[in-house]
């Protein structure tokens, strides 16, 4: 197992020295962003949506079910998925731990014109949420079980939190906490990877376990393999 854990460690360090070299410290990188119809500003020290599948993948599965539906999008980084709800129709609170994204985001509002239908704040999950209920939680979560140290100073802790995720200690104190800040026949629309079944960590798919241990009940609205993982949406309702 300490091999194959070296194999994700070593792609996961790629991953962020990747996104450093796109945008390096002090920067701003301008991407196109045909999903939504223009182009997006990523900040040095925020993750990148498009260096990866995974929100793209996220992206092309999420609907808003009808206009005016209130969304709140978890570890918001750039703002990629909120522009795109907000695009259809959407009222969205953006959310993330990352400082520099909230201060991403704020530039990509104001580059949409969107200050109408998006909002955003600094929030650790649901620390700085309130008492405010949503129609769907929309969430892309640290998708990498284990942990790579950092000093504390290093411009690369934010990635870390962006796609790290030790013990899946983020993921399931989402599940435990998601429940009260759904309005009722509320949803949660999450993306996950089998990675930690393929390499050993665990048994039965992850998800499946948090839904039932949390009760709550799911379906998969789509999968795809991308370079031997497969990443699946779902759809995930109180029981």
């Amino acid at each position: 197992m300490e091999e194959v854990f070296g194999k994700f460690k070593r792609l996961s360090l790629k991953l962020i020295d990747k996104n450093i070299k796109r945008t390096p410290e002090g920067h701003e990188t301008i991407e196109k962003a045909p999903l939504i119809g223009g182009k997006l500003s990523v900040l040095s020290g925020v993750f990148n949506p498009f260096l990866t599948n995974v929100s793209p993948f996220l992206a092309k599965n999420l609907s808003v079910r009808w206009n005016g539906e209130e969304f709140l999008d978890i570890g918001c980084g750039t703002g990629f998925l909120s522009i795109l709800l907000a695009k259809k129709g959407a009222f969205v609170l953006a959310v993330d731990k990352n400082p520099k994204a909230i201060e991403c985001i704020h530039k990509n509002i104001k580059r949409f014109k969107l200050e109408k239908r998006i909002s955003s704040k600094k929030s650790d999950l649901f620390d700085n949420i309130g008492n405010k209920k949503f129609d769907t939680i929309v969430f892309n979560p640290p998708l990498a079980p284990f942990k790579i140290k950092f000093s504390k100073k290093s411009n690369l802790r934010g990635f870390a939190v962006a796609i790290l995720d030790p013990g899946f200690k983020v993921l399931k104190r989402f599940f435990r906490e998601s429940k009260k800040y759904l309005k009722t026949k509320g949803r949660i629309i999450l993306v996950y990877t089998n990675l930690a079944e393929n390499i050993g960590l665990i048994k039965n798919p992850l998800v499946d376990r948090l839904c039932k241990k949390n009760k709550f009940e799911y379906k998969i609205l789509d999968n795809k393999t991308f370079h031997g993982e497969t990443y699946f949406v779902y759809e995930i309702t109180p029981d």
